[in-house]
């Protein structure tokens, strides 16, 4: 089946538009031009964009040792060495392996720990019976995936998974289910040593595999039995027997899930570590696949997105979110200014990445120098892949610091950097290579006492930093201080208006937002009643193209849908407001997954929305989008508290001014989408409108360089008058935040609420 990707619902791979929807499926718009492109095409026919959906190949050759001692291997306790990526187990063959064990007598190798030489032939066990049971399990999973990639209730979407020939033969052939003797198909594959002894796994006969002879499968073919995965260069099979290959293929079935995201969104739990698989769930994801899925959950913006594994005769494939494009850090810094600083937030982030992968024995991640990529855009440190650990050569942190060391002294450091920064950044980074530092918790320490002592020649631009940024605003309005008899008051009237622009420097607009106003009059011949109500939401995309927009609008579709069905005569509670959230967060989420999106373009939104019943005002926020409150007697008041890496910061008790000397002081701490609801803590709050009040709810466009608190006089203030149209008013915010910042979407609504003595 194939998932729309507008309205996710799910169509029969014949069909060219979404039954429910509209939507091509055959068809995208191309991110620079608009004009509409098929999807399996790579380049825009209009204007030579890359419109394909790529992903980055690794291909290897299986090989195994001759003989095992499976019975052995069951129980044998973790040790330091790992996996080479391209060696693991893989989706569709999960079971497939088993057959061909079965067939050749030759034992799969573990996925997980290395075992000790052995070289007696398994004999049976009472390890027989799991063995078997752990098998049939397995086909139990495959066939409940297969049922439910028809129409499946838990995925939300539909896919055609067709079941793998060897799995049919393990299903069909009743002499094979006979003759099931005891394997280590369901333990985690280990890495082999290069003295044991290796033979080559014969290809199932039910694939067509290239010929051995033919050394090169040219540019234009596809990777697999399946048609789907076309090679973008040449592929050289005679290189497989020397060690992996990494090539581009593009994607032909964009909109077609992988067997493996069917495996992993199935409800089975997925491990937290390499050495402690569910039996199941072990045989039927391969081990670095595990590795993937759990490691990009935890560092989502940082590990690659895995997107299918599979086996291919006697080779196997990976498909990685393709990261190529971004550029090696140990390149960019030799070419671009860098405050120490920065590089000290990059080892922080290291040090946090040696921890999450060291159950997983992928370490050598961060010793590889063309690994570590840059997202230039944000400035966050990237990995192109998950490289395994040698067997023999667990990697230290001595070989950190002298990665970090080599980096330090070729990187172009700004030119007015202090010296004494510079030598205090070299100082830890010496004695973390000569192993004078050698603990992790140490490590976290000097860094921290590091990060308070770095201070930038030119100190960031912070408006966190300036007391107005967390109290009320008054610019030194005229102010009594005499008590003041609050009177009774209802709300006269509610009226708002809204309105989005590119921006000087995007090309595409991820904002959006929702206006809904209700206003209700009861009248009689003794009584009349007005009673308000107000919907106001706005999201700031992320994701690039056809990422962001989608986020936002899913967002406010999403919110208004859940508070049409949730809120009716009075203001929901915090609990129903936070659920109406996750909601939409879930949708976002569930739409990343889908899409199988990783990285930077996993796609999400901020979020700030107001709701308003009579006086009584809810507001819920996520993200950096922000909601202000202009009253007469307070001034300009900032509601709303960023979520994002500075405030974090402050709120633990680190003063301001050093909260945002940090490199990602505003980075964000969450979002909808990008990840599930474990991530996800929106921010609820309450207040009366006791007073004629004015909100804005405003995307980081219009607020960033404190835009909003230097101009409220002009742009604000003015709009709280009844006899000012907000049409208009919201316009100038708009030009205001084109004139002063113009880097980024620029989004408002206004919100005026005036008030009546009782």
């Amino acid at each position: 089946m194939l998932v729309c990707s507008k309205c996710h619902s799910q169509n029969p791979n014949s069909h060219k538009f979404c039954q429910k929807c509209g939507m091509s499926l055959t068809h995208k718009s191309c991110g620079q031009c608009g004009a509409p492109v098929l999807a399996s095409e790579l380049k825009c026919h209009n204007c030579g964009a890359i419109t394909g959906q790529i992903w980055l190949a690794i291909v290897d050759r299986q090989r195994v040792p001759q003989s095992r001692d499976v019975a052995a291997e069951v129980d044998t306790p973790a040790v330091e060495e790992s996996v080479s990526v391209a060696t693991m187990p893989t989706v569709e063959m999960a079971v497939g392996s088993v057959s061909e064990a079965i067939a050749t007598h030759i034992p799969e190798e573990s996925e997980i720990e290395p075992q000790a030489g052995t070289t007696e032939e398994a004999s049976p066990t009472s390890s027989e019976t799991s063995d078997v049971d752990t098998i049939a399990s397995l086909s139990e999973v495959l066939t409940q995936v297969a049922e439910s990639t028809e129409t499946s209730e838990t995925l939300g979407v539909e896919a055609t998974v067709e079941t793998p020939p060897e799995v049919a033969t393990l299903k069909e052939s009743p002499e094979i289910e006979t003759a099931i003797e005891p394997t280590d198909a369901d333990i985690p594959e280990t890495p082999i040593s290069e003295e044991q002894s290796e033979a080559v796994i014969p290809a199932a006969t039910a694939l067509e595999i290239p010929e051995e002879t033919e050394e090169i499968l040219p540019a234009g073919s596809f990777l697999g039995e399946e048609n789907r995965y076309q090679l973008l260069e040449d592929l050289a099979l005679n290189q497989l027997t020397q060690g992996e290959i990494q090539v581009k293929v593009l994607d032909c079935i964009p909109l077609q899930q992988s067997l493996l995201f069917a495996l992993s969104s199935h409800p089975v739990e997925i491990p937290d570590r390499m050495d402690n698989p569910t039996p199941a769930l072990a045989l039927a994801i391969p081990a670095i696949a595990k590795a993937y899925l759990a490691l990009h959950s935890q560092f989502y913006a940082i590990v690659p997105a895995i997107h299918d594994a599979w086996h291919w005769g006697d080779r196997r494939v990976l498909l990685l979110e393709d990261r190529s494009t971004q550029p090696a850090l140990m390149e960019y810094v030799q070419t671009n200014p860098i405050l120490p600083s920065q590089i000290l937030h990059w080892l922080q982030e290291v040090t946090e990445l040696w921890i999450g992968l060291e159950p997983w024995h992928c370490r050598q991640s961060l010793l590889e120098p063309q690994n570590l990529r840059l997202d230039v855009e944000d400035q966050i440190l990237c990995l192109q892949r998950l490289y395994p650990d040698q067997p023999h050569a667990t990697p230290t942190f001595t070989a950190v610091g002298q990665f970090w060391q080599t980096l330090l002294n070729v990187a172009q450091l700004t030119t007015d950097t202090e010296q004494e920064e510079i030598s205090e950044l070299q100082q830890v980074v010496g004695e973390l290579a000569s192993a004078e530092l050698d603990n992790v918790e140490e490590l976290r320490s000097r860094l921290e006492t590091l990060q308070s002592q770095l201070h930038p020649a030119t100190p960031i631009s912070s408006p966190q930093s300036d007391p107005l940024y967390l109290g009320a605003i008054t610019d030194n309005l005229d102010m009594d201080d005499s008590p003041t008899m609050v009177m009774p008051v209802l709300l006269e009237s509610l009226e708002a208006s809204g309105e989005t622009d590119i921006g000087r420097q995007r090309t595409h607009n991820e904002d959006d937002f929702g206006i809904e106003t209700q206003v209700k009059q009861r009248q009689g011949a003794r009584a009349f009643s007005t009673h308000h109500k107000g919907l106001y939401i706005l999201c700031d995309g992320m994701g690039g193209h056809e990422g962001g927009e989608i986020a936002s609008a899913l967002a406010v579709e999403k919110l208004r849908e859940y508070f049409h069905r949730h809120w009716q005569d009075s203001l929901p509670t915090q609990e129903v407001i936070s659920t109406g959230v996750l909601f939409a967060n879930q949708a976002i989420y569930d739409l990343n997954q889908t899409e199988q999106r990783g990285g930077s373009g996993r796609m999400g939104t901020t979020l700030v929305m107001v709701l308003v019943q009579d006086q009584n005002v809810a507001v819920a926020h996520v993200g950096d989008s922000r909601l202000y409150r202009f009253t007469p007697s307070q001034g300009l008041q900032q509601v709303t508290v960023d979520h994002e890496v500075g405030q974090r910061e402050i709120q633990r008790g680190v003063d301001p001014e050093t909260a945002y000397l940090r490199p990602d002081a505003y980075q964000l701490t969450q979002a909808l989408g990008p990840r599930n609801e474990d991530f996800v803590s929106p921010d609820v709050q309450f207040f009366k409108i006791e007073e004629d009040t004015l909100l804005i709810l405003a995307s980081d466009g219009l607020t960033d360089n404190d835009l909003l608190e230097t101009h409220y006089l002009t742009h604000v203030e003015p709009l709280l008058n009844p006899e000012m149209p907000l049409e208009p008013g919201v316009k100038a915010l708009i030009d205001l935040g084109n004139q002063y910042n113009g880097h980024d979407n620029i989004t408002a609504i206004a919100v005026r609420a005036l008030v009546r003595e009782r």
